[in-house]
């Protein structure tokens, strides 16, 4: 059942919905996860580390903000999570995720409908000159749940590759151009400035919203493992000029290094810092037991970190298509 302060949602005959019970359902949903990802992608990157954590996300509330459906049997056969924690309401996620057989029953098209009531209250929270639009995303292979997306009138806005590199022997490390020098982070010291860094790094990405710290701390040290050995730092002085953070495995994975967030501010770029920085990356790892590493990057970067990561021996493997649903046209925030 849903309570009476949710937005009510309306299902096909035989199916029914509540709310998430965050340590009652996390395995669930976790298990639901990996069956749509196995089912499309081979394998999952869905942990229960991180399916409870994302309950934590600051601006989460779990009685209102997510939805589960079950068939007849009580089965889980669909999840959708609402959030918009930046504080700015303006690009809040939705994740779905629909077993195969329950989309052809119609409980996509019933959860991305909910999602777009509940981001009425997000429209009514933004700043009313701002364009309001919920964001999504789905893998490329999963043309069911694309074909659900179209229908339900989300647009394709991005296509995200994964990109690999396999590892045969210890990789050559570029060295840092001079005064810059190369450190890892230091727990409960330098958190507070590598979110200072990231988010001018990205303040020019596509989609790129303002985050606030705790929401950051979130993501960053409390949906995967935070190991402060893998965050490098790049230092000019007592600057951050670039940062490389890793992850040990892949989440989902234990055969795959990970870099799960690089970059270099823009007064620094076109020195060969990123390269730098991605190479010792890949030796960290390598040394680590790593052979397979992996990232993430939009296809389309406005950076051109594909170029370097093609420069850097990876390639794509598979790809997730992003897609959006404007709620309210306006005016888009632009990086300062």
């Amino acid at each position: 059942m849903t309570t009476a302060s949710a937005t009510e949602i309306s299902l096909p005959p035989g199916f029914t919905s509540r709310s998430v019970d965050p340590d009652a359902d996390s395995p669930a949903v976790t298990a639901l996860c990996e069956t749509v990802a196995m089912a499309t992608d081979g394998f999952s990157d869905a942990t229960l580390q991180m399916v409870r954590e994302s309950y934590n996300s600051p601006g989460f509330d779990p009685e209102t903000d997510a939805r589960l459906v079950f068939d007849a049997a009580g089965t889980l056969v669909g999840v959708s999570e609402f959030y918009d924690g930046s504080g700015l309401h303006i690009a809040p996620f939705v994740f779905v995720r629909v077993l195969p057989g329950a989309l052809d029953a119609g409980i996509g098209e019933a959860l991305l409908s909910w999602a777009a009531e509940r981001g009425q209250r997000a429209v009514s929270l933004a700043d009313p000159t701002l364009r309001v639009a919920l964001h999504t995303n789905t893998s490329g292979a999963n043309e069911q749940m694309r074909e659900t997306l179209d229908r339900a009138g989300w647009r394709q806005e991005r296509v995200s590759w994964e990109m690999e590199i396999e590892l045969t022997r210890a990789p050559a490390v570029s060295a840092l151009p001079p005064p810059m020098e190369l450190r890892a982070a230091r727990r409960h010291q330098d958190e507070k400035a590598v979110y200072e860094a990231e988010e001018e790094i990205f303040a020019d990405h596509f989609g790129f919203v303002p985050r606030s710290f705790d929401s950051w701390m979130q993501f960053n040290t409390g949906l995967v493992p935070f190991d402060p050995t893998l965050w490098f730092l790049a230092m000019d002085r007592n600057r951050i000029a670039g940062i490389p953070l890793c992850l040990l495995d892949q989440p989902g994975r234990t055969d795959s290094g990970y870099v799960w967030s690089l970059g270099v501010r823009r007064a620094w770029r076109g020195r060969g810092v990123g390269l730098s920085l991605l190479r010792h990356s890949f030796a960290e790892l390598y040394r680590r037991g790593r052979r397979r590493i992996a990232l993430h990057v939009d296809s389309e970067s406005l950076t051109g970190a594909t170029r370097l990561y093609e420069r850097a021996g990876m390639h794509v493997v598979r790809d997730a298509r992003m897609y959006e649903l404007v709620l309210r046209e306006g005016r888009e925030v632009r990086p300062v």
